[in-house]
């Protein structure tokens, strides 16, 4: 039998999900929960999307769930690493006082000496131009040459002769003038340094034109093709005199700006544009902004914080308390929040505010405008508000003393008022005595369409007619499904199920709200032509164009809700009130989405137990097998990682699966494509 040799070749491709006082919600990375060291130098992101985070007991890779720790193990020379560059062809530079420094490549680690023996290396200031890398020291500068660290230029000089063009030789750096140099060490510019930058605590070029003189309070930027500088003040920028901890990052093609409490972008003419503000408790001293806006922020003894783009902007209110409804009862927005009572919403503060307080399982708030009463009705309690008065009604006779059996909602209706319990339907009189009882189990909603009572129930949708309730189709066309709530919107009734989605009928057609199928809908709200939907995932909007209905978004925790289980929803100008069992999510309409990705990647190929490294030659053999580990890029969670994948071209249709691992038996020796994508996009990853 001949032996072939087979070479399998992996490319990847890049794939993405897209999704996407104030009460923002920091997630902590610690000790706890992963990272080697609570003191934290730097945060970074490399060209791949991964997160860099540098502590003084190893360098840490972070894909959003998985922490891979770089220590002395690895080949590091050292775990103190305090100082990060990433450079175009993928390498992640590290720097630290140490006798060798270097990269790390497709996560090997890669060390280089000084050409002087027994040297430390200590750099103070940094070059950078596309993938060269330059560093000074006190007393030395160095450039990485056939795999040692050479001397370049001696002392205070920075050489950029390499680095900066073919211009522009070398610059020299003084406390008090800045001079730039041609080859043959002619002055062809000089600066007179402000007064504000005597004393320079830090120094970097950061690409092939920039080089920043820093200090506390302020910075300067010579530009090597005007040769020109440049200098602004904390002062000016962002009104703080003195700013400690400053330091320039590149990150994603981005000039970022960061210090004590506070991380900012650089634009074209050199200001602070887009600053965000640390709270003070973190006592931070370095922050960065990644590719999809998200803010990490590092600390000397507490770790990491982050906190996702869409939370940035986002109010929350009743953190941790349960929230049910949100109903609109006399020009009020009421929240149930439950064992609490009824929360009135203060639209100046944008705060809800104790109005009704009941210890006890909530029901519904109700007006009825021809007596200007409100009611508030819970399991014990029967409250009724009119001309400012509160009082706490007495139960119909009939009924258990102690327990509210007759109310869980009220409307009016004829003249008459009703309302529902869990054993029926209840006309009453305004004393609220009961009149007539219409026998119906799992009712959960009232409203009146087309002049009729209208009445949700566990098995689909009734009304009263002919003083008795029936259903409210013909059977051939009978929403047969669990009814959780009811809304109008012009000529069409809104029907929420449990389970089954949403739909819209004007009595005669009933068609399903597009996207909505087998999801659980606890409410709707109704504006203008638009329709939001409060489901177990998240937040369902919805645009009315002569009869159709389109959804046009949709909103989850990737948005800033603090759970994809909602309760309610509401509109308030441009705000959307979506309450939860974490409480209240205030999220502007006008706020730009999130570009948020997930990125996927294959983390470990084996064939027969061998694992496999780029470019590797294998043996083929029958009854062979190759196991790839699939990860991802994600760091705004989402609840699952599904996604689909197909081999080919021996698999023609997609297999779903949530699997990190996927294992493949008995494979020729062809070339295939394993292709990647997300359930819900059509991007594809492609590992050949």
């Amino acid at each position: 039998m001949t032996t072939t040799i087979y070479k399998y070749h992996i490319t990847l491709f890049l794939i993405f999900i897209w999704n996407i006082s104030y009460g923002q919600q920091y997630v902590a990375y610690n000790t706890d929960n992963g990272l080697p060291s609570n003191h934290i130098y730097r945060i970074t992101q490399d060209n791949f999307g991964f997160i860099w985070i540098l502590t003084d007991k190893g360098m840490v890779k972070f894909n959003g769930n998985e922490f891979k720790t770089f220590t002395t193990k690895n080949g590091l020379p050292t775990n103190d690493v305090w100082d990060i560059r990433n450079t175009p062809d993928n390498k992640v530079w590290y720097f630290s006082k140490s006798p060798k420094l270097g990269y790390i490549l497709n996560d090997s680690v890669y060390a280089f000496a000084s050409a002087i023996k027994d040297d430390i290396l200590h750099p103070v200031s940094f070059g950078q131009n596309n993938n060269s890398i330059v560093f000074s020291s006190a007393n030395n500068t160095y450039e990485l040459q056939n795999n040692k660290w050479q001397v370049v230029k001696s002392s205070s000089v920075f050489n950029t002769e390499k680095i900066i063009s073919k211009k522009i030789g070398h610059l020299i750096v003084k406390i008090d003038s800045t001079f730039i140099l041609d080859k043959n060490n002619t002055i062809i510019s000089s600066f007179e340094t402000p007064k504000e930058y005597k004393t320079i605590h830090y120094s970097t070029q950061i690409n092939d034109s920039l080089f920043f003189l820093i200090n506390t309070k302020g910075y300067s930027i010579i530009n090597f093709n005007t040769l020109k500088l440049t200098s602004k003040t904390f002062k000016n920028q962002l009104s703080i005199g003195i700013i400690e901890y400053v330091r320039i990052s590149l990150v994603n093609n981005q000039i970022q700006i960061s210090g004590q409490d506070f991380v900012s972008i650089l634009d074209d003419n050199y200001d602070l544009k887009g600053t965000v503000f640390i709270p003070k408790k973190f006592k931070s001293h370095f922050s960065f902004i990644d590719k999809d806006r998200n803010l990490w922020i590092a600390t000397f003894n507490k770790g990491v914080y982050f906190l996702p783009y869409m939370q940035r902007n986002l109010r929350n209110d009743l953190v941790n308390d349960e929230v049910g409804k949100l109903q609109w009862v006399n020009k009020k927005l009421i929240a149930n929040v439950y064992n609490k009572g009824f929360y009135k919403y203060n639209e100046t503060t944008k705060k809800f505010e104790p109005y009704i307080l009941i210890q006890d399982f909530l029901y519904n708030a109700c007006y009825i405008d021809s007596i200007q009463t409100e009611f508030y009705l819970s399991n014990l309690n029967l409250i009724r508000l009119k001309k400012g008065i509160t009082k706490k009604m007495k139960f119909p006779d009939d009924s258990n003393e102690n327990l509210n059996s007759f109310a869980k909602k009220i409307i009016l209706y004829n003249n008459s008022l009703f309302s529902f319990n869990s054993s029926g339907l209840n006309k009453l009189d305004f004393n609220l005595n009961v009149l007539k009882s219409y026998r119906q189990n799992g009712i959960k909603d009232l409203i009146i369409f087309n002049a009729k009572l209208f009445v949700a129930t566990a098995k689909g949708l009734m009304l009263l007619e002919n003083d008795s309730l029936k259903n409210a189709f013909k059977a051939k066309k009978q929403i047969g499904k669990p009814v959780t709530h009811l809304v109008t919107m012009d000529d069409d009734l809104i029907v929420c199920t449990d389970g089954f989605g949403a739909y819209h009928t004007d009595l005669k057609p009933v068609r399903l709200l597009k996207q909505s199928d087998f999801l659980s809908v606890t409410s709707a709200f109704v504006k203008n032509n638009e329709i939001w939907l409060s489901t177990n995932e998240g937040i369902l909007q919805y645009k009315k164009t002569k009869d159709k209905y389109k959804l046009i978004q949709k909103y989850t925790k990737r948005d800033g809700l603090s759970s994809d289980l909602t309760n309610g929803i509401f509109v308030i100008g441009d705000d959307l009130i979506i309450s939860s069992n974490n409480g209240i999510s205030i999220i502007s309409r006008n706020q730009t989405r999130s570009n948020s990705s997930e990125i996927f990647y294959y983390d470990k190929i084996q064939y027969n137990n061998f694992l496999l490294k780029n470019n590797s030659t294998i043996e083929y053999t029958n009854n062979s097998f190759i196991n790839i580990t699939v990860s991802s890029i994600e760091f705004c969670k989402n609840k699952t990682h599904n996604y689909e994948y197909k081999l080919y071209p021996i698999q023609k249709e997609w297999t779903q699966t949530a699997s990190k691992q996927l294992s493949f038996f008995d494979l020729q020796p062809i070339k295939y494509t394993l292709q990647i994508r997300s359930i819900k996009k059509s991007n594809l990853s492609s590992l050949n």
